[in-house]
């Protein structure tokens, strides 16, 4: 079996793998490159194989950093199968019509500028047809596709989330995808993973530990700030899992604390679909069935733009939730536009921000931005919800890294910048671990 890393070897986003085993080629998720230009490029860039040549694709989970290319990879030619679990499936039918959308309504506005405008990646209409590509599996249940044998064990991180465990006569690997933490308050903890010879591991926090401050601590205290000053709460998130948790947290919060209860607006029509989505989806939580569905009773989701506009021009308090939570688009910058300049006002990112993001450029204090043509100055108190993120830490990472038994002949490193990888290699090279850490295309022979 060979090994290249075609993806996601020296960011988070574009997670992609080829796997050339016996003649024949697969791809271990099939991903987005997200971020500005210099980044995204890479998704238009030549690839070593034709989607026809590709036999099939193993979908580690829906996040479109994983999950985002397939629909090109259909349109252009590939026959084979997706093969993911049902919960994967189901977020995939949300995120990858929403992402064609996108991208057909930036090509229109870029269009009228420049007639040489690139075209969509794909169209909605590609992402639906993709849909007949996928075929599901249960966690834990080998299946086989040609001589591989294949399996997939909960990460945790959002539902329907997998490490993938591949299996030849001469070797075996393990995919991490995105290990999830755990002590989500939503998910279900990672599980231990079976045996293999090789692991290639995410790093997004490898060489870093969350914070283990309570966030309901925390947001106590952002919303003691807004009552006193009857101001608003901004709050860029991403529409699967962050946003859940976070309905989660404040429903929390106002039911221990009845004073602080303020209208609570959600603006982001995709989060209200995977937040539905995530009632049908509670067997995979820890929380009650009741639990899920009592969010809709307190969290108001805006679904017109007048609406919004109400939203921004009603004093406060108030929180204002929406996508996305690098402040990379949505309908976050529509909010911010309006309420970033005021001083009064909070923005509280939750998440990690990528370099070269939106987001990141707020985190490090940039006042002036522009965000698809819209130009945003940030006057408002910039402050960072830093113990909700849905990845595992350095400790938890190295945690789900030594559930396998026995220890694998060597550990890859990617899915996290430079400072992550090599943070994450040294802290488990002292454990005794052999550890690469790969290049983009580098090649590996797995024996």
């Amino acid at each position: 079996m060979k090994l290249s890393f075609t993806g996601a070897t020296e960011t988070v986003t574009g997670s992609q793998y080829l796997i050339n085993s016996e003649g024949k080629r697969f791809l271990v998720d099939f991903g987005l490159y997200q971020g500005p230009e210099p980044i995204s490029r890479m998704n238009r860039r030549e690839f070593p194989w034709e989607p026809s040549e590709i036999q099939a694709v193993f979908l580690t989970h829906a996040h479109m950093d994983h999950s985002g290319m397939i629909p090109w990879l259909v349109r252009n030619g590939f026959k084979g199968r997706v093969h993911c679990t049902p919960e994967t499936f189901e977020l995939c039918k949300i995120l990858l019509i929403d992402s064609g959308k996108i991208q057909e309504g930036d090509y229109k506005k870029e269009f009228k500028k420049n007639e040489k405008a690139q075209k969509p990646l794909y169209t909605e209409e590609d992402a639906i047809n993709s849909f007949d590509s996928f075929v599901t599996h249960e966690f834990k249940h080998e299946f086989h596709v040609d001589h591989l044998k294949a399996s997939f064990t909960r990460a945790g991180h959002i539902p329907g989330a997998a490490s993938l465990r591949l299996v030849t006569p001469q070797t075996s690997v393990i995919f991490s995808g995105d290990i999830g933490r755990y002590d989500d308050p939503l998910m279900y903890p990672p599980e231990a993973p079976p045996s293999a010879d090789y692991v290639v591991m995410e790093t997004t926090y490898g060489n870093r530990l969350h914070d283990t401050t309570p966030p309901e601590e925390e947001l106590i205290k952002y919303l003691e700030l807004i009552k006193k000053r009857s101001s608003k709460l901004i709050v860029p998130t991403f529409a699967v899992a962050r946003a859940q948790l976070l309905i989660h947290l404040f429903k929390q919060v106002f039911h221990k604390r009845p004073d602080l209860k303020v209208p609570f607006f959600v603006h982001s029509p995709m989060t209200e679909k995977v937040t539905n989505l995530y009632k049908d989806f509670h067997m995979q939580l820890r929380i009650d069935e009741s639990e899920v569905h009592s969010w809709d009773e307190f969290a108001r989701f805006i679904h017109w733009k007048k609406e919004s506009e109400n939203v921004d021009r009603k004093p406060g308090p108030a929180i204002i939730m929406a996508a996305s939570g690098m402040v990379s688009g949505g309908k976050i910058v529509e909010h911010l536009k309006e309420l970033g300049d005021e001083e009064q006002n909070i923005i509280l990112l939750t998440g990690y921000q990528a370099e070269g993001t939106p987001g990141r450029e707020i985190l490090e204090g940039s006042t002036r931005l522009k965000i698809s043509d819209v130009k945003i100055e940030i006057k408002a108190e910039v402050h960072v919800l830093k113990s909700l993120s849905a990845h595992a830490d350095g400790q938890g990472l190295h945690r789900w890294l030594d559930a396998i038994s026995p220890r694998p002949k060597k550990v890859f490193l990617s899915h996290g910048e430079e400072d992550g990888r090599e943070g994450f290699a040294e802290l488990i090279s002292k454990d005794g671990y052999e550890v690469e850490i790969p290049p983009l295309d580098a090649v590996y022979n797995l024996i």
